[in-house]
C-alpha cells in the first residue's frame, strides 16, 4: 500500500538484503559544509539533498536528519564519503 504520490518500492530478496548497504546517506565534503542525500534503497532517494554547515548548529542538522531516516528505515543508516581529494588517500 502506497499513499497518494509515493512511489511503492518492491520488497528485497534475502540475498539482496543481506547484501545491502541500505539504508544510507551520501556525503560530499567540502570546505565549510557538506552536501548530503539520503536513500532508503538504491535508487530510491529519501527527501531532497541538503547542505549542512560545519559547525555545531549544522552538525546537529546532519544528527537529526541521520535519526529521522534511522527512523523510516527501521534501521542505522551507512554513512558514505565520497573519495575525492585526501580522504581516500592511505600514503
Amino acid at each position: 500500500m502506497t499513499l497518494q504520490g509515493e512511489l511503492e518500492v518492491p520488497a528485497m530478496t534475502k540475498r539482496e538484503e543481506v547484501l545491502s548497504m541500505d539504508p544510507f546517506l551520501g556525503l560530499d565534503i567540502a570546505k565549510g559544509e557538506s552536501q548530503v542525500q539520503a536513500f532508503l534503497r538504491k535508487k530510491h532517494p529519501y527527501k531532497k539533498s541538503f547542505k549542512f554547515e560545519h559547525h555545531l548548529e549544522g552538525l546537529d542538522v546532519f544528527y537529526k536528519f541521520y535519526k529521522e531516516v534511522e527512523v523510516e528505515a527501521g534501521k542505522d543508516p551507512v554513512v558514505i564519503f565520497e573519495s575525492t581529494g585526501h580522504y581516500h588517500d592511505r600514503s
